[in-house]
């Protein structure tokens, strides 16, 4: 044997080793191409699933979206009109708080003024003076007749009574 047939055999035997792993890598690449050819439709089915989650969620945010908007613009609504109520509650409490005020004023100018009313004058819508006798001029009218009160409105007169 010589020396280049040698070398040449070497090398064949070489080639023959580096074919021998190509072709073992070969097999296990296509394995794993069939697994991931495999695994492909299945990720297809999961990106697709993810896909239809996802437009779901879109619509149901938009949804939600129009909702809190309406609901927005009913509590806006109420609240206008409460504080439209609260605005004219707030007018007739000072109306009422004037009213009060004014008969407050007359009936303390009343009580002040009947004191020092002559005695000549009527002191009352009987026609009588200070010292209940008739004022001269004047007659007596006929009693008027007393409406029958109700228990309620009986005690309403009596405290309106008692507060002057």
């Amino acid at each position: 044997m010589s020396g280049g047939t040698v070398i040449t055999l070497a090398f064949d035997g070489l080639v023959a080793v580096l074919l021998v792993t190509t072709i073992v890598y070969a097999v296990i690449l296509n394995r794993r191409l069939a697994q991931l050819r495999q695994t492909r439709s299945e990720m297809e089915a999961v990106i697709a699933r993810l896909a239809e989650a996802t437009d779901a969620a879109r619509n149901g945010l938009a949804a939600l979206r129009e909702h809190a908007q309406e609901a927005d613009q009913g509590l806006q609504r109420s609240i206008d009109k409460a504080r439209g109520l609260a605005d004219e509650l707030s007018y007739l409490l000072e109306r009422a708080v004037a009213a009060a005020d004014r008969l407050e004023s007359g009936i303390s100018a009343a009580r002040h003024a009947a004191p020092g009313a002559s005695a000549a004058a009527p002191a009352n819508a009987a026609g009588t003076d200070a010292a209940g006798t008739d004022a001269p001029g004047r007659q007596r009218p006929a009693p008027r007749a007393t409406p029958r009160l109700s228990p309620e409105q009986a005690k309403l007169q009596k405290a309106l009574l008692n507060v002057r």
